[in-house]
């Protein structure tokens, strides 16, 4: 396990309060990842270099922004928030099954089957779509993991061993969890280097397939 904050010049923002367009997770997931977090015991960061995503802030990530709440106005999000529902309309409901966790190099990710994928890049193409044509193609960083649905419950803050993060969340095996995600939200991002984990202030919610 390696620092998610620094694998790469930048990954620690300088601003926060980031724009970002969400899914959100419903209980049933919030619920098993607690269960992943309690067996991560007390002191994640000591023993394993991880820190925890609070389960109420859990996310599955549709578009991070170029932008940062203090540098739009109000009517740019309000356009924003137009044309992200005027390009959502065209995007059904997903379905995502969610399962156990995986421990990476950066971060502790709950493995996503790949039925959803198809649609899903459907979904980042036309959000992506519709922040290009309130702010532009410079709003957008490169299109990268977005491409397929994912959600992490944890994040490195230093170098830690991998190994025995899989050893002690191997010990619970849940079934998949099934997901609905029928509207994304629009946040206010920020991050929390020492602590390993992101929280947010809520912009607006849009649905899909209206």
């Amino acid at each position: 396990m390696d620092c998610f904050f620094e694998r790469f010049p930048g990954a620690t923002w300088e601003i926060q309060e980031r724009l970002h367009v969400y899914a959100l997770p419903n209980q049933k997931v919030r619920d098993v990842v607690t269960e992943y977090h309690t067996l991560l015991g007390d002191d994640p960061i000591s023993q394993y270099g991880l820190g925890l995503q609070p389960a109420d802030f859990l996310h599955f990530t549709v578009q991070m922004l170029r932008k940062h709440r203090s540098e739009v106005t109000q009517p740019d999000l309000d356009e924003l928030v137009t044309h992200l529902a005027k390009q959502l309309r065209h995007v059904d409901p997903i379905t995502l099954q969610v399962g156990p966790p995986q421990a990476g190099v950066h971060a502790v990710e709950l493995w996503i089957a790949p039925d959803a994928d198809e649609v899903w890049g459907e979904l980042v193409g036309h959000t992506r779509t519709a922040v290009t044509n309130v702010f532009g193609p410079d709003a957008l960083p490169p299109l990268g993991p977005n491409a397929v649905p994912h959600t992490s419950l944890g994040y490195g803050v230093r170098p830690g061993d991998s190994g025995a993060i899989t050893n002690a969340i191997k010990q619970i095996r849940r079934p998949l969890v099934e997901v609905t995600v029928d509207q994304i939200h629009l946040l206010a991002v920020t991050q929390h280097p020492a602590r390993g984990c992101f929280t947010w202030e809520p912009i607006a919610a849009i649905p899909l397939g209206h």
